[in-house]
């Protein structure tokens, strides 16, 4: 029994601390795979209540920070890009145990 479908894609990046030739600050990828982006409030596909947009990512081993930036491609091709306000570690005993990360985004960024 799937608790959670990790139906969309996710890319964080973090800031390296350097810069390139035009001052422009160099990222680097900390995570790059499936995840699940479900928008504030509840969902109607799922019994999940959520406050404020949030990324759900399979497992504990990613270690993301705040102010990290993120870009979701929903199932469905929307694109959502943000930064991330809190992370926890959240252990589910429903069933099964399941670890995973939550992820609460705040503002959005352009490219």
């Amino acid at each position: 029994m799937n608790l959670i479908k990790f139906r969309d894609t996710c890319t964080i990046m973090r800031g390296t601390g350097e810069v390139d030739c035009y001052d422009n600050p160099i990222e680097d990828a900390v995570y790059e795979g499936q995840c699940l982006y479900e928008e504030g409030g509840k969902n109607w596909s799922s019994d999940m209540v959520t406050r404020t947009p949030t990324v759900f990512l399979p497992g504990n081993d990613v270690l993301v920070n705040i102010n990290d930036r993120i870009q979701v491609t929903t199932e469905s091709g929307r694109e959502i890009r943000a930064y991330a306000k809190s992370v926890r570690d959240v252990r589910l005993r429903v069933m099964q145990t399941l670890d995973i990360t939550k992820i609460e985004l705040k503002q959005a960024f352009e490219d």
